[in-house]
């Protein structure tokens, strides 16, 4: 009897427990379990090694992963962070997105192809859209359900989301249409970076670099030089903490136009690129100098807005503020080449031509032709240069005995010796000097005269150009990969860098930038990496222009992608295309 009433008593108690358990809503998942299960699910290692959230004590269990996230950057710095409050599937989602690096993704969507959602945060809802759109896309009940306290059940479909995300991770975005648009791209999961530093200054010379080294040091600030294929970066850290670097830039910001970059510069799996595809029958791309403008070098964003283009992207080599190479502006020289490296150029009927860009350019004269053998500089003693308003407004370091003839519209205006000039280049013209025997040659000239200066290509193929940037080396030729370095070092052919890159399909013109030196973001690419994948998106020809720091592409006045040096580098010139692009 004893017995009977013990098991009643049990099934009395137990029955009621189970109708508890199997009756109430599961419990919601906090953020701290959030957190955690995405930095496992990445593969992200963990430290304690950091300062903590005022409202994470060091016995919360999730305390490491919090703090992890905190410094790598993936969570913004702030006092708290509410560990125990229940998180969201739109939160969850957010800060997957934000952990395999792809930011920047969101914020060009927040800008093109942004749409909000009801009760969702504005800065969540870009990310939610890229969720969408890409590839894995987020599955689709999971998006019905954004706004509801994340559950055991949506944090394992999230996980297996993720995973899927780590093996094949793709994004496209197309923007415009015919005759301009834009193409932007992304594959691969970032990493966080486990430094930050933060950018000063950037100097052409390592004197110049190491100059300001000692001047920041010694303000008491810790700082280092980093050096790139052909600038020197002072920057201050390297901080093992986001925060920190965080809170030094707001100090630094006051005065000085730095940028808040990362330090590390180990192998990840992200790439981004993007592309400006232009029908060249319809419309064909202008090289824009900063001097035609205002100043020595412009960042490229100003170059874009003060000509209203609807795209522009950086162009070929420079040193300081000239150009390095042939870069001949509208049938002008502006640049003396290299012989032995390729160019690209076009004409106003839409021909594109890529081949060597080694040229000889002459002024014809009754006495015999004149070879003219440099360009915005100081012609040799016997020797002639031209001066174009592209580059300089007063030409500079003319001898005394030099002639100058003044052309405008193609047409000699004035004679003048150099003496006697203040060296005023027009804007409708340019400045031909001349020394010694080349100025007996021109001497038979006179005012009215209709200059006929040409430009003997090596190469036939860029005959009919009216205008050419020289770059190097050419990447594809006639579908086939090339191999030639045309003399660059293999520090910078063979390593992975952000590059700009002109090339043709055999009936568009593209204009690529692969962005690089950023594990979370894009790791670069090397030239034969660069040219493979040019030539399975069915590019016929291919050429390498200036890349690193340089490395910049605008779509209606926006950057598309992200400068390595976390800002804008000025440029001596550009390249813009205007049309009737929209966005």
């Amino acid at each position: 009897m004893r017995k009977k009433i013990t098991h009643v008593v049990i099934i009395s108690v137990i029955i009621p427990v189970l109708l508890t358990i199997y009756t109430c809503p599961l419990q919601a998942l906090t953020r701290g379990q959030m957190i955690s299960e995405i930095l496992d699910t990445l593969n992200i290692p963990v430290s304690a090694n950091f300062s903590n959230f005022s409202d994470v004590s060091t016995n919360h269990p999730f305390f490491r992963h919090i703090e992890t996230a905190r410094a790598m950057g993936i969570i913004y710095p702030g006092e708290r962070f509410h560990p125990d409050m229940e998180a969201t599937v739109a939160e969850t989602v957010f800060f997957a997105l934000r952990t395999m690096g792809l930011e920047h993704e969101a914020m060009l969507i927040k800008h093109f192809r942004n749409y909000q959602r009801e009760n969702i945060p504005l800065y969540i809802n870009p990310y939610l859209t890229l969720s969408e759109i890409m590839d894995p896309p987020l599955p689709g009940d999971l998006m019905k359900s954004m706004t509801e306290d994340l559950s055991e059940e949506s944090l394992y479909r999230v996980v297996k989301w993720i995973n899927k995300c780590k093996s094949n991770l793709q994004w496209e975005l197309e923007l415009g249409e015919n005759p301009i648009k834009a193409v932007i791209f992304r594959e691969g999961i970032g990493r966080p970076s486990g430094q930050w530093a933060i950018r000063i200054a950037e100097f052409e010379t390592l004197e110049n670099a190491q100059k300001e080294l000692r001047r920041f040091i010694s303000t008491g600030e810790k700082a280092y030089i980093e050096q790139d294929i052909c600038s020197y970066a002072v920057c201050s850290g390297p901080f093992n903490h986001y925060e920190s670097a965080w809170n030094k830039y707001q100090i630094l910001n006051r005065k000085y136009d730095c940028s808040l970059v990362p330090a590390s510069s180990f192998y990840s799996r992200a790439l981004f690129w993007a592309g400006l595809r232009i029908d060249p029958r319809a419309i064909q791309p202008e090289i824009i100098t900063a001097p035609s403008i205002s100043g020595y070098k412009l960042p490229l964003s100003w170059i874009s807005e003060y000509t209203k283009a609807y795209g522009a992207i950086n162009g070929g080599y420079y040193y300081k503020n000239r150009p390095v190479g042939s870069l001949v502006i509208d049938r002008t020289p502006s640049s003396s080449p290299l012989s032995y490296r390729s160019a690209f150029g076009w004409n106003h009927e839409g021909d594109i031509a890529f081949g060597n860009g080694n040229f000889r350019c002459r002024v014809k004269t009754d006495a015999g032709p004149v070879n003219v053998t440099t360009f915005n500089s100081p012609p040799s003693s016997n020797g002639a240069s031209i001066y174009t308003p592209d580059f300089v407004n007063y030409a500079t370091g003319i001898p005394k005995d030099s002639r100058e003839f003044l052309i405008k519209e193609d047409q000699l205006y004035e004679i003048r010796d150099s003496s006697r000039s203040n060296h005023f280049v027009p804007r409708k013209g340019f400045i031909l000097v001349s020394r010694g025997s080349a100025t007996k040659r021109l001497n038979s000239l006179k005012t009215g005269y209709k200059l006929d200066i040409s430009i003997d290509w090596a190469d036939s193929k860029m005959k009919d150009t009216t205008d050419v940037i020289q770059g190097g080396p050419m990447l594809i030729k006639d579908g086939i990969l090339c191999l030639n370095n045309e003399g660059l070092p293999e520090n910078f052919t063979h390593k992975p860098h952000p590059r700009t890159i002109v090339a043709s399909d055999g009936y568009y013109l593209w204009f690529f930038v692969f962005d690089g030196r950023n594990p979370w973001h894009s790791r670069g690419v090397t030239l034969k990496e660069a040219g493979q994948i040019l030539i399975d998106m069915g590019m016929l020809h291919a050429l390498n222009l200036d890349g690193g720091g340089s490395t910049e592409m605008i779509w209606h006045n926006r950057i598309i992608n992200m400068p390595s040096g976390g800002i804008e580098r000025p440029l001596p010139y550009a390249v813009i295309i205007k049309g009737q692009g929209r966005s």
